[in-house]
């Protein structure tokens, strides 16, 4: 699992709260970034924890469009592409780090390698100590009555444990507790606000 700390409070501050913040780089991760911000930061003492996961490299493109197995290519190549990887990562993620200092909190960045993200999302809530967990959620439709039981969402709803609460965000909004039906209430002792 690769980490990238950028930002975070120093050691001889332990915080009253973590709140961490699942964004995914697409236009929607601003939103539940800004309604974290909104609900949490004016509690004063906050860490807000951007947690991005990225999946596991186990290919390097070709210039014709092809992908060669990591296993395949010469240890420079495969360095050489993990780091642009890398870097094109960080810069996805620092309009979100932007958005928090414009708050003036302090936000840490990390970057988990995973294939699976609602697994990797629950163990860095338990190594965390993370208190509560803002996701995004997809929002039912004009002519959908009941929302997928498996999506994302759900899936990452029912990895997390019992001490953490968790938040679905849609469009800035979170989402109406009705609408969180279909987010078990109660898995597990978890409580869903």
């Amino acid at each position: 699992m690769a980490n990238d700390k950028q930002g975070g409070l120093g050691p001889e501050s332990p915080p009253g709260q973590v709140v961490a913040v699942a964004v995914s780089g697409r236009k929607e991760s601003k939103y539940m970034v800004r309604w974290a911000l909104e609900k949490f930061a004016p509690e004063g003492d906050v860490v807000i924890k951007l947690l991005h996961v990225r999946p596991v490299i186990t290919a390097v493109p070709t210039p014709m469009g092809n992908l060669i197995p990591i296993s395949q290519v010469r240890e420079d190549v495969a360095a050489a592409y993990k780091q642009e990887i890398e870097w094109q990562r960080k810069q996805m993620l620092l309009p979100y780090r932007k958005l928090c200092g414009r708050k003036k909190i302090q936000a840490d960045i990390l970057v988990i390698e995973s294939d699976d993200v609602a697994n990797a999302l629950a163990e860095e809530v338990t190594k965390s100590a993370v208190n509560k967990l803002v996701i995004g959620a997809a929002t039912p439709g004009l002519f959908t009555r009941k929302p997928k039981k498996n999506n994302l969402s759900s899936r990452i709803s029912a990895c997390i444990p019992s001490f953490c609460t968790v938040y679905a965000v849609s469009r800035g909004n979170c989402l109406p507790f009705g609408h969180q039906n279909w987010i078990q209430t109660r898995v597990s002792g978890m409580t869903v606000a």
